[in-house]
């Protein structure tokens, strides 16, 4: 069995200020930062982390946008990070 493609994974840092929901305000970088610890512990992941601009749809973060599926996944939590690093290590 082959292992799986290196896929990144892009957290929208978008703050829209506190008058109005954004990722930022969602808990995005300490998201991101959980990612990052997660990333450190399991070097062998084959996961990318980058940080980006807006993704479009800040009422539902924090959003991930997962490349190269170019899927977007609402409301993250640390445990669906958990997930995706459990599926990059088998």
């Amino acid at each position: 069995m082959s292992k799986p493609k290196k896929i990144t994974l892009l957290f929208c840092m978008n703050d829209r200020g506190e008058s109005r929901r954004s990722c930022a305000g969602s808990g995005a970088n300490a998201l991101r930062l959980y990612a990052n610890e997660q990333l450190a512990s399991h070097p062998e992941a084959r996961i990318k982390i980058k940080k980006a601009d807006c993704l479009g749809d800040c009422k539902h973060g924090p959003i991930v946008q997962l490349l190269p599926a170019d899927k977007l996944l609402r409301n993250v939590t640390e445990a669906d990070i958990d997930h995706l690093f459990l599926r990059q290590l088998k």
